[in-house]
């Protein structure tokens, strides 16, 4: 079995225009990551902020990502840190799919038709209030990918680890 990111390569700290030019036709991913973990609120983020470049031009609609454990213990971070990488990787994956959009941070039409979170029995409870705008994109096990439908953005979210919180949940 062939390494699935055999034509990956990982570039750090260059002139950008000067790595551009050199990968011709090629599609880059600029990422700007961001990490951090709040002990005293149990909360885990991971974000990424993407801007792709295809035939040496930046691709309209960059868009951003991120990754959030509502009930993280000081045990859960490495393995949140792991997680969140896997889970924006394949959301990066998605959003590239999705392909480029007419204006820099409209939302995907796919998406405008989507149920709102308050609108999804998992999520018929106290805890939505928090993402409550946003749209249910994509459910599958406990986790969700939503969306602010005022921007070109995705997050992933644990049911669970929101609702953990609710007495009746």
């Amino acid at each position: 079995m062939g390494d699935a990111c055999v034509s990956v390569r990982l570039i750090r700290d260059v002139d950008l225009l000067a790595a551009i030019s050199e990968a011709g036709g090629s599609t880059l991913l600029v990422l700007w990551p961001e990490a951090a973990y709040f002990p005293q609120e149990k909360l885990y983020l991971a974000y990424l902020d993407v801007d792709v470049i295809e035939q040496g031009k930046a691709r309209p609609g960059p868009f951003y990502l991120g990754y959030r454990d509502w009930d993280c213990d000081d045990a859960c971070v490495p393995t949140a840190f792991e997680a969140s990488a896997k889970e924006l990787a394949a959301m990066v994956r998605y959003m590239l799919q999705l392909g480029p959009t007419a204006q820099t941070r409209a939302v995907p039409a796919s998406w405008q038709s989507k149920p709102l979170v308050p609108s999804v029995d998992k999520w018929a409870n106290t805890c939505a209030t928090k993402v409550a705008d946003n749209r249910v994109v994509r459910e599958y096990g406990e986790r969700f990918w939503l969306n602010d439908p005022t921007s070109r953005a995705l997050l992933s979210v644990a049911w669970r680890g929101c609702n953990i919180f609710d007495p009746e949940s």
